[in-house]
């Protein structure tokens, strides 16, 4: 959920969770963020009718059958149009009808969906692909199969080449003990439950609000006596303040610095928590209600080198190639943005550590010649800076 969304959340419930309605709290949040108990409640709470509204992520895209829901409304084109007839086909998932609006951002993409709308109704969805013999996959699913059931030294996962291989990996690490001819799972934990759907790493950041609570004469059994002027009985038992810390949500540990950095407004159900800290290494984020009138983005640097080309070829001045990649990114700071006009209150440093990923990838280029016909044609609207071979190093050391 971006700020904006959750920004245009905290009206809706100021508009529905009045008096006058019958139902409180009728519009919830939804996110794979939330503890799955609140998950749960949120989705029981669309099955029996408490709940009348949800502002969700793509969380509620797949795997949930809610069948009361009458509309849905995307903010913006999801980016397929698989995902944009899964998010649509969440209502009206019984005999009656339904109501699915596409509110189209300013972008690109948005505005060529709403000019060529056929472009959404006739062309089938895209098909779904997925590389099974991914190492990082194939790890994670070998320790939930081998759980089910052990795994015989010449047996394949699959199709995949190099199964022996990761199961003696697996045997190094004390994942699986080998008898025989067999592999056995020996892990102390259930391994699905370390898998996550969002990621490959199964590292959570904890999301933990710190409150103050009175204690003490109440913790007893009595109530204080307090006078008229708010001050405690002389003959009144005591009353302590207690704090505690309470979980209300969690983050995969790569996303931790782009949405929990120190200084960000949390947005969790429609209402404001200031992020005091982020512990990385201790895998946690502690934050404080508040109550301000602006919201928070971040600012990321993302590089992108070429480690490897595997294949490359051109077709009318496009140049499309093949091979391994390094993505570098970095949070390097963020600014505070006023509610609703969207003023820049601030910009703040930030420095975090950059996170790498070696991947495969694709990518293209165009030539000098294609890109000057494409500004005839008014449709490119920019170019890359050019300020010399060694600008990248020169901004570094201008920011350091």
């Amino acid at each position: 959920m971006t700020e904006r969304q959750d920004d245009r959340m905290a009206w809706s419930e100021e508009t529905v969770n009045t008096p006058s309605l019958p139902t409180q709290h009728a519009i919830r949040g939804y996110r794979g963020g939330y503890l799955p108990t609140d998950r749960r409640a949120i989705e029981a709470g669309l099955r029996d009718g408490t709940v009348r509204g949800v502002v969700a992520t793509n969380a509620l895209e797949l795997g949930i059958d809610i069948g009361g829901l009458q509309a849905a409304v995307l903010c913006g084109y999801p980016g397929s149009i698989a995902a944009t007839w899964q998010q649509m086909g969440r209502a009206g998932r019984t005999d009656a009808g339904a109501l699915a609006i596409l509110v189209a951002t300013g972008g690109l993409l948005d505005q060529y969906i709403i000019q060529h709308p056929d472009y959404l109704f006739d062309r089938s969805p895209e098909h779904a692909l997925i590389n099974a013999d991914n190492l990082l996959l194939l790890i994670d699913h070998l320790c939930c199969a081998a759980f089910e059931l052990p795994f015989h030294a010449n047996e394949t996962f699959g199709r995949c080449p190099f199964t022996a291989d990761a199961l003696q990996l697996l045997h190094e690490q004390g994942d699986v003990q080998r008898h025989g001819a067999r592999f056995f799972w020996c892990g102390e934990s259930y391994p699905a439950r370390q898998v996550g759907l969002r990621s490959t790493g199964a590292d959570t950041v904890a999301i933990q609000v710190e409150e103050t609570t009175l204690g003490g004469a109440e913790e007893r059994g009595s109530q204080a006596e307090v006078d008229f002027y708010g001050e405690i009985a002389a003959d009144a038992d005591p009353v302590v303040l207690q704090h505690r810390v309470r979980v209300i949500g969690q983050i995969d540990h790569a996303s931790a610095p782009l949405l929990v950095h120190e200084g960000a407004i949390y947005l969790h159900e429609g209402r404001s928590y200031h992020v005091r800290q982020l512990d990385l290494e201790n895998q946690q984020a502690t934050v404080t209600p508040t109550e301000v009138d602006y919201y928070t983005e971040v600012t990321a640097e993302t590089e992108i080198d070429v480690l490897a080309e595997h294949e490359q070829r051109e077709e009318h001045g496009v140049t499309v190639a093949h091979g391994e990649l390094l993505v570098s990114s970095q949070v390097v700071g963020y600014r505070r943005v006023k509610r609703f006009t969207h003023e820049n209150l601030g910009v703040f440093p930030l420095e975090y550590a950059p996170q790498t990923l070696e991947t495969s990838g694709y990518w293209f280029s165009l030539s000098p010649a294609v890109q000057m016909q494409l500004a005839e044609q008014k449709q490119w609207y920019d170019s890359v800076n050019d300020y010399g071979p060694n600008w990248q190093a020169q901004r570094k050391l201008v920011r350091a």
